[in-house]
Order: structure tokens, then sequence, then C-alpha cells
């Protein structure tokens, strides 16, 4: 545990040890705070390390942290993927092409040549 004269400035949101005093360098409006006697700077700070170290402040730097580990997560299809586009897509009525290219498209199909225009960019982008 860090003695209550040393205050750790750090932008990490968790991950955080109970018990010492934290700081967000973020916010930090270069004035040292009374009473400290060693500073800890975790990542590129350099304002607060110099205005410490003006104040004759025994300043430490850390490298930020990275994640020890990493997880694969499985890409399944969805979305635009899994919508099934007929061959005979083209002799559809108009509503039933705006409700498949409404499965298309982020962008609103308001006639019939909008539906079969994002009919045939998912066919293009598919293919």
């Amino acid at each position: 545990m860090q003695p209550k004269d040393t205050v750790i400035y750090t932008a990490q949101k968790s991950g955080l040890k109970k018990g010492p005093r934290y700081a967000n360098p973020r916010f930090f409006d270069g004035k040292p705070k009374r009473g400290v006697k060693k500073v800890v700077v975790v990542g590129d700070w350099p304002a607060v390390v110099d205005a410490y170290e003006a104040a004759g402040v025994e300043v430490v730097t850390e490298e930020t942290p990275r994640p020890k580990t990493f997880t694969e997560a499985r890409v399944e299809k969805s979305g635009r993927d899994v919508v099934e586009i007929p061959d005979d897509w083209q002799e559809m009525s108009w509503q039933d092409k705006r409700k498949l290219a409404a499965q298309l498209s982020d962008v609103p199909v308001i006639n019939s040549a909008g539906a079969d225009a994002a009919i045939m960019a998912e066919l293009d982008r598919r293919a």
C-alpha cells in the first residue's frame, strides 16, 4: 500500500487498487498537491512530471499497462449475411422488394429504383 503522502496519476478507469490516493492527469491544473512527497505517473503526462519535479517532489514514471490477455470471438453470420436473396427477386412485387431491400440497406428504401439498387449492391458485396 502507498503512503498517504504519495499520489498516483493515472487515466485508468478500472483495475485500481484500494488504498492509494489517485488523481486523473487529464484534470491536472499545473499545481502540485500540497504535502505530497512522491508521485507515480502512469503514462505520458509531461506536465505532471515537470510540475512535481520543479517542486522538488520525487517522481516515478511507469508505462501505461497493456492488456495481458486477449480473447478470440467467434464471428457468426448475422444481419445482411443471413438474408436470403431469391434468384427471381427481380420478379417480386414492389412491396416485397422493398421489404427485402430494407433488410439489406442502412438507407431508407422509398421507391422501386432504391430497392433494386440496394439489392444489387448487396449482391455485388457478396460476389
